[in-house]
């Protein structure tokens, strides 16, 4: 008499078999979800890397008056000239910065070397120098500056940022 098939499945043989079958794809799933946990864990460790190493520096807005000079064909009047840099690096010019008195209609920009020009009456100011692309909070402002008749005087403005 032959046996059955549906009977074996229903022996010992049978639920063996099955549990085999189980444990192999416990293990399969047991072996891709620790190749899974250790890619999360690298990942997390890369950022928490990132993320603590990550440098934030400020470089802070400056100005230095390079020359002061009497010259009479300036007619009473004052000449402020000089260039607006980056103070990352104090050589890369900054284009079109803005040089202005405080509460007056003299202003300028630079050119596309950070060249500036601003000729004026004679008096006490307050100058500021501001970069566009740059926040507010680095814009360099020179309180009362005393501007003597005649006088050319040559300031160089560094414009600070905050780099990440």
């Amino acid at each position: 008499m032959a046996v059955k098939p549906e009977k074996i499945r229903g022996t010992k043989l049978g639920g063996i078999k099955n549990k085999i079958n189980v444990i192999r794809i416990m293990r399969a799933n047991i072996y891709k979800l620790k190749k899974l946990s250790t890619i999360i864990i690298a990942c997390s460790l890369f950022l928490l890397a990132f993320i603590t190493c990550r440098q934030v520096h400020i470089f802070e807005s400056s100005h230095k008056i390079i020359s002061r000079v009497n010259d009479s064909s300036l007619n009473d009047s004052v000449l402020i000239f000089g260039h607006v840099y980056s103070a990352v690096d104090n050589t890369t010019p900054e284009l079109y910065a803005r040089v202005w008195v405080e509460k007056l209609q003299y202003e300028t920009s630079t050119d596309t070397t950070g060249f500036y020009t601003l000729k004026m009456p004679s008096g006490t100011y307050t100058l500021k120098c501001f970069a566009l692309y740059h926040s507010e909070d680095f814009t360099e402002i020179i309180k009362d500056i005393v501007l003597l008749p005649n006088e050319k005087i040559e300031i160089n403005f560094f414009i600070g940022e905050k780099i990440e």
